[in-house]
């Protein structure tokens, strides 16, 4: 896997992304922890946009350390308390009101699932789209300016979110 200063220095070099600055640790309820990659993130960097255009409208954020807020606070305004949620964070936004969810429950920790916003409450509808945060940044890199390489057809989903919670689909 590579290391994590070598792929911050991969998005400062890459035409259209930009590193923000460290600007400290997010602040996380108690009995939760950050993946080891992602806190090597932000240890060096708070935050990035990744494939930005003349305007500065990036086609994902990594958010920063003060915005690393459960997914449905950050898509809803408030958190869901209950199931999986308390352990599904956001992590990077990818437009209109959608995100990527990094799981922080020590059995999960660091798969990250697409969250769209009509559906990421839904059983059967949240893929595991990276395996972890640092797997999660090297296929941005790698799409480019397809920032939701997800829902192309050749993708294949590493699971469902809600499947590794015993959820099951009601489809």
């Amino acid at each position: 896997m590579i290391e994590m200063k070598q792929l911050i220095e991969r998005i400062r070099n890459t035409p259209g992304c930009r590193v923000k600055p460290p600007s400290g640790m997010p602040s996380l309820p108690e009995g939760k922890t950050l993946p080891t990659d992602l806190g090597a993130f932000y240890e060096l960097a708070g935050g990035a946009s990744l494939f930005g255009d003349e305007f500065g409208g990036a086609r994902a954020w990594v958010v920063a350390p003060q915005e690393f807020v459960p997914v449905a606070e950050a898509i809803i305004g408030e958190p869901i308390t209950s199931g999986p949620f308390p352990w599904w964070f956001a992590v990077a936004d990818v437009q209109d009101g959608n995100y990527i969810a990094i799981d922080l429950n020590p059995a999960h920790q660091g798969l990250c699932y697409d969250a769209f916003h009509e559906t990421f409450t839904e059983p059967g509808h949240v893929s595991v789209i990276a395996s972890s945060f640092t797997d999660l940044l090297e296929r941005l890199l790698n799409h480019g300016n397809d920032s939701t390489y997800w829902l192309q057809d050749e993708f294949v989903a590493l699971g469902e979110a809600f499947a590794l919670y015993g959820y099951k689909s009601e489809e």
